[in-house]
């Protein structure tokens, strides 16, 4: 997951970072130079099947996902393993788990999360690596969908399972480049306990919640509750952007209660463009009716976005353009402020 659109904020998780190499054994001495060698095994990640290639050396492991143009790297680490337990530097669930070899050509592994993973030692040709760049924009097909259900039975879920009062107050889309979709994070908050927890849907850690504490001091600072009846599937949002006009990356996706001072927020989805800096602004999209919010109906400008928006603006607006076109050959980030200002389109 990418030097690609994601730029990020989408967090960069390598999942099976240090190649999931885990599960239970009898060794009782160090294998890690054992693992020394090109591995592979094949996987499923959200109902899709993912190849990683894992070498390991002195100096820890690098991973690969097999893609049909290449191997993508995927991440380096460190990694150690001694008595039928290894370790590395990845994030969780990847830091560590269990493992046993069948021989000296074959281990089964498990990570702290138990995903259990049979990897096979590539030898000759079969170990030689078809090393390609990740790709600058990653396919629309990459985002997940189903996101009202989602919403829906996390919800209800936490509300039934967590707390009776629990509301989302902001939603993510995260990913990691060599997984094949991106997943949902929802940040849920009690407003009786000001208790707050994280579940995720879809990804390597999906289903997985975790609890913590806010102080009461900050509880002004979450922001406003999303409304339980969102119907717009990101799919849709991001179709909605390709069908105005736009053809470039996209970069950070959340979903939250936006609205400029003064205003009543509104529940939209934010999409932010591939490359730009965190100073220029996204593109707002309603949760509850799909159409595109202009930006200075949803934010108060962002210091040093001004300037640049202003001279985009300036030029797209000046141009003798037909009456009710807009213009055409632009840049992505022309088109993004073009549907900014309230333009439905920008072909």
């Amino acid at each position: 997951m990418r030097a690609s659109s994601l730029s990020r904020g989408i967090r960069y998780l390598i999942v099976f970072a240090p190649l999931t190499l885990l599960a239970a054994s009898s060794f009782a001495n160090d294998d890690t130079a054992r693992f020394f060698g090109t591995w592979k095994a094949t996987t499923s990640v959200n109902g899709q099947s993912v190849t990683i290639i894992s070498v390991h050396d002195s100096n820890g492991y690098k991973n690969y996902i097999q893609t049909p143009n290449g191997d993508v790297s995927a991440g380096t680490g460190s990694f150690a393993a001694t008595n039928g337990k290894w370790s590395s530097n990845a994030a969780y669930p990847n830091n560590g788990g269990t493992y046993h070899f069948i021989d000296d050509d074959t281990v089964v592994a498990t990570n702290s999360a138990g995903q259990t993973v049979t990897w096979a030692r590539q030898k000759g040709a079969a170990a030689a690596l078809k090393i390609v760049a990740a790709p600058a924009v990653l396919p629309d097909s990459y985002y997940p969908g189903k996101f009202p259900a989602s919403y829906k039975s996390t919800l209800e879920g936490s509300r039934k399972l967590w707390m009776k009062d629990a509301v989302v107050v902001h939603v993510e889309v995260e990913g990691s480049y060599g997984i094949p979709t991106a997943w949902f994070r929802f940040d849920l908050y009690s407003p009786s306990t000001g208790n707050f927890a994280t579940h995720v849907v879809g990804g390597p850690m999906d289903g997985q919640s975790t609890l913590s504490f806010i102080q009461p001091i900050n509880r002004s600072r979450l922001g406003d509750p999303l409304p339980p009846d969102l119907t717009v599937d990101l799919p849709d949002a991001i179709a909605s952007l390709r069908k105005a006009g736009f053809r470039g990356g996209l970069g950070v996706i959340r979903l939250d209660m936006s609205g400029a001072s003064g205003t009543k927020p509104l529940p939209a989805w934010s999409i932010r463009v591939g490359g730009k800096t965190p100073a220029f602004p996204p593109v707002f999209v309603n949760a509850q009716t799909g159409k595109f919010i202009p930006v200075n109906r949803m934010m108060d400008p962002v210091p040093g976005s001004d300037a640049e928006l202003k001279e985009i603006w300036d030029r797209l607006l000046k141009r003798n353009q037909p009456q009710g076109k807009t213009p055409g050959h632009l840049e992505p980030w022309e088109c993004v402020a073009l549907l900014q200002q309230g333009y439905l389109g920008c072909f």
